[in-house]
């Protein structure tokens, strides 16, 4: 299945991010775009099945992105803001497909308590209207 092969490219990127030998920096903007896919994408295998869990997939490739962000920040300052942007812009709206915003939501998430504030709480009311209008 997909989400498998997907599953192992995440823990080989994050694999590649605990080797202090390779030298990853000048390669992580290749690397971004699968992570990315493998969070926020609107399915990850055709023909998923109900019980394939891609729900822990999202969250273990969100892991591995926040990981790198940590290690590679500091050396790349636009990073981290470019990330949570892409996520609250492409993710976390009301008219994504369930998957894509949970994603979203868990990627930003794992940026700590004060991404949560400045981008998941300001979004509450609107979801909270939505789910009740439902």
């Amino acid at each position: 299945h997909r989400t498998e092969y997907c599953r192992r490219l995440i823990r080989l990127f994050d694999a590649m991010l605990d080797n202090r030998s390779l030298h990853l920096d000048l390669h992580l903007h290749q690397m971004f775009t699968p992570v990315g896919t493998c969070i926020v994408a609107k399915r990850l295998s055709p023909g998923l099945s109900p019980y394939e869990d891609h729900w822990s997939l999202r969250e273990e490739a969100a892991r591995s992105l926040v990981k790198a962000c940590d290690i590679y920040g500091d050396q790349y300052a636009t990073m981290k803001p470019r990330i949570i942007k892409l996520l609250t812009q492409q993710a976390l709206r009301v008219d994504r497909p369930l998957a894509t915003q949970y994603g979203g939501i868990v990627g930003i998430s794992l940026f700590g308590p004060r991404a949560v504030d400045a981008f998941l709480l300001p979004l509450a009311r609107e979801y909270w209207e939505r789910w009740e209008g439902e």
